[in-house]
């Protein structure tokens, strides 16, 4: 009767109201033969499971111990893995599941953990029972806490992977332990090792990536013969594809298993596909998690990667460059200027970039206002700009200096991070002898310069000294590379040495900002000054 109760909705808070919870639990507990009957526990759990999506019960079971009460249930050493015992579990695990979100913390005991991995063991083919296991996994590993509990032993990664073997073609179990997975890769390197070695993940995932993305490819076969739009079934199998992308690309970020991974066709030829076949409109996850598997692959630059093979250099390129015209995605953008930086690297990739234009992209995203879309964009212009076939346009129609000048002008002074990936990109266009910077250009770059060397020299105690001593060399190098100022420069110095018509030292204006220095021959220069470098309004952002 209560079991009947609690299926219907509305009636969850009444358990708590009529006092009916607790004494569930305590013949739960009770060792008693007339207690101990299967059946009756599985409507006891069953209650306690669908009483337990509110809040109020969620709380008062947990002060209750329900949570050790139904691990007991779980005790491996009781347990046969016959199916009348699997109707139990399935119970158990579901209330488990509903209880993870908020108290997690008690899952969190060794022997707990265990016993939900030697379930998963125990019933390697029941997919309802596997599928509680993995959702309450998925809550878990939200949290720090329970993946560091997780990584203390490699049993559990091990029971993880060879439950995904065995069930590849259940795609919400799929998808559920893919996610765990991703969670637990995404901490810790020693477990991407595990994962893609010892349990051979190198070919598991690639293998069901091929499988899934081919469901893919059938059911939007379908779709298009129907003139359907994306059904619910093509809607599950790209989560799972979401998945299970994003696993490859954490686990392509272990050196070892990368490289790895970027020799192998069954890796590449589906990416490859994906970053074809989906727009970032209708498919946004699953292309950034594609594009971030690229680029962590494109970071291991040997032979065997087959990314850097000239065809798909070129199909990348033209690949990337709608995703770089998709400004309202500030993710798509940052992912793929990544994606460019290690692409750059290559000559061939560099060619075909400026033939299709995208170092003037580039270029234009310098004034964006995410922070790490400028420092990427900035990594992809220090390759390009290294290189002569490219340099002629980035110094002659485009604005690239002057808008490097302007970023390093505005950069944070406590963000030597992107003030020196922007020297470096002006320092390499200056080495271009066919490249003559006019006039204006090269006194805006000097001016920035100088202030950046100023407070280089007096910020040489800071934590990220080295980085900073290499901006303030480099910075040096640089000046020291352009040409001489205008003799206009050395003439009004005369002048106001000879008490003539030049701005006397009265009539400079100073930055009032501590520690800065610098001067300005008028009002409004020095306002301009202090809102661009000092203003609060700009907050970390670097354009």
């Amino acid at each position: 009767v209560l079991f009947k109760y609690s299926q219907k909705e509305g009636h969850d808070a009444d358990f708590l109201a009529e006092r009916l919870i607790e004494p569930l639990i305590e013949v739960l507990e009770s060792d008693s033969p007339s207690c101990n009957s299967t059946d009756l526990r599985v409507y006891i759990v069953g209650v306690l499971k669908n009483v337990s999506n509110d809040a109020g019960n969620q709380k008062f079971l947990a002060q209750r111990g329900a949570v050790g009460s139904l691990f007991r249930l779980l005790d491996g050493s009781r347990l046969t893995g016959s199916s009348k015992e699997a109707q139990l579990l399935i119970q158990v695990t579901a209330a488990l599941r509903n209880l993870a979100s908020n108290q997690y913390k008690h899952f969190l005991q060794e022997d707990r953990l265990n016993a939900l991995t030697r379930v998963m063991a125990l019933f390697p083919g029941h997919v309802e029972l596997l599928t509680n296991i993995a959702r309450t996994l998925a809550k878990l590993t939200l949290h720090n806490s329970a993946c560091e509990a997780l990584a203390k032993s490699d049993v559990h990664i091990r029971q993880i992977a060879r439950t995904l073997s065995s069930n590849v073609d259940s795609a919400p179990l799929t998808l559920r332990l893919a996610f765990v997975l991703g969670n637990i890769t995404e901490r810790s390197d020693r477990l991407r090792v595990v994962f893609a070695f010892d349990c051979e993940g190198t070919s598991l995932v690639p293998q069901l990536i091929g499988r899934y993305w081919q469901k893919d490819r059938q059911i939007a076969r379908l779709e298009l013969e129907k003139d359907q739009s994306k059904a619910s079934g093509l809607q599950e199998i790209e989560e799972v594809l979401v998945k299970l992308v994003r696993l490859l690309a954490n686990i392509a970020i272990s050196a070892s298993a990368g490289a790895t991974l970027s020799s192998s066709s069954a890796v590449v030829d589906p990416l490859l596909d994906m970053l074809g076949a989906k727009r970032i409109g209708d498919s946004e996850e699953l292309v950034l998690n594609v594009v971030a598997a690229v680029t962590n692959l494109l970071f291991y630059d040997v032979p065997s990667n087959l990314l850097f093979q000239e065809d798909n250099k070129q199909l990348l390129c033209r690949l990337f460059r709608p995703l770089l015209l998709e400004s309202y995605n500030v993710e798509a953008l940052v992912e793929t200027a990544r994606a460019l930086g290690n692409l750059s690297r290559h000559a061939d990739a560099r060619r075909c970039m400026a033939s299709l234009r995208l170092d003037e992209i580039l270029v234009i995203l310098l004034d964006h206002d995410d922070r790490d879309l400028v420092f990427y964009a900035c990594g992809a212009l220090v390759n390009l700009g290294a290189d002569p076939d490219c340099t002629p346009r980035l110094t002659g129609s485009s604005p690239a200096v002057q808008k490097l000048a302007k970023l390093l002008g505005d950069a944070p002074s406590d963000d030597a991070a992107l003030q020196l990936v922007a020297v470096k990109v002006l320092t390499n266009l200056s080495l271009d002898p066919g490249a003559a910077w006019p006039a204006t250009h090269v006194e805006v770059v000097r001016e920035v310069l100088e202030q950046t060397v100023a407070d280089c020299q007096e910020s040489a105690d800071l934590a990220d000294s080295a980085e900073r001593q290499q901006l303030l060399d480099l910075a040096r190098h640089l000046q020291s590379r352009l040409p001489p100022a205008p003799a206009r420069a050395a003439e009004s110095t005369e002048d106001v040495s000879n008490g003539a018509s030049g701005i006397d030292s009265e009539d400079w204006k100073y930055c009032p900002a501590p520690g800065c220095g610098r001067r300005f021959d008028s009002e409004e220069k020095l306002a301009a000054h202090v809102e661009r470098r000092h203003g609060s309004g700009r907050g970390g952002n670097a354009a």
